[in-house]
């Protein structure tokens, strides 16, 4: 059978742990429902949250089964659900979703636009 190879980054960028103290983790966007807040190929910074302490307004990850989002959360219509809001509402639709639903958070604590 074929091996697996890893594939080996183009580009390995270091940052200082002073850019982003509460990072976790490090991601890239990919999707254009943040513009002009996030483009796609901007370093996401992020750090985990817990469901019942999200702030109102932020910029998460929320990944819900095979959802994986990243937008603003704002209050739902009842304490048992959030509004997910895309920048461009144009284009994305505003997703409702029970916090029961939501199996992790991520806040979004620094940006980095490369090149």
């Amino acid at each position: 059978g074929d091996v697996y190879k890893r594939q080996e980054p183009d580009q390995v960028l270091l940052f200082p742990d002073t850019f982003c103290p509460s990072a976790e983790m490090i991601t890239i966007c990919h999707g254009d429902a943040m513009i002009p807040r996030l483009m796609p190929g901007d370093w996401m910074f992020l750090a985990r949250a817990q469901v019942d302490s999200l702030v109102f307004g932020q910029v998460y990850i929320v990944i819900a089964g095979p959802i994986r989002l990243c937008r603003i959360v704002r209050k739902g219509e009842t304490t048992a659900s959030v509004r997910l809001v895309s920048l461009k509402p144009e284009k994305y639709d505003e997703l409702i979703i029970l916090r029961t639903d939501i199996d992790e958070v991520f806040r979004l604590c620094g940006t980095f636009r490369h090149g």
